[in-house]
């Protein structure tokens, strides 16, 4: 894994990068100056719904640690983190049947969690350490886990 601190810039024209995917969230299709990034959206790649949506993370994050599994406990109209890592995961498999060169994704942090666990092997308790800055990029070779 390398981490970078520079953008290589947007694509020309408007259409989708090749291999450019990103969440369905507008934010997630630009970079940190606005500039926009086309992509192909897959919903797979959105942030994950916690049900404590409007209240404070310490309480959510308070409620999810108590819980006898921590990782497959939700609240009522959430997502548990093993749920979030099965659909990230399901995404990443598909990636790998690509014939892309690379693959450009753009996306949140916990869904970033689980695509350094699917390279990495991680359990989900690892998955959860990994920190991610905002901004910040992964990269992934895809001959490590495909």
């Amino acid at each position: 894994m390398q981490r970078r601190s520079r953008s290589a810039g947007p694509p020309d024209g408007d259409r989708p990068a090749a291999g450019a995917r990103c969440g369905p969230a507008a934010r997630g299709r630009t970079d940190p100056a606005g500039v926009r990034i086309p992509s192909a959206a897959d919903a797979r790649l959105d942030d994950r719904s916690t049900g404590f949506e409007d209240q404070p993370v310490a309480d959510y994050l308070d409620t999810q640690q108590r819980a006898p599994d921590p990782f497959a406990w939700k609240a009522p109209g959430g997502e548990s983190y093993r749920e979030l890592v099965a659909r990230v995961h399901g995404f990443l498999a598909e990636v790998c049947t690509l014939d892309e060169a690379a693959v450009l994704v753009v996306t949140h942090h916990q869904v970033m969690q689980a695509a350094a666990g699917y390279f990495r092997e991680l359990t989900p308790a690892d998955m959860w350490r990994v920190w991610v800055d905002n901004g910040a990029t992964l990269e992934f070779d895809t001959a490590d886990a495909c």
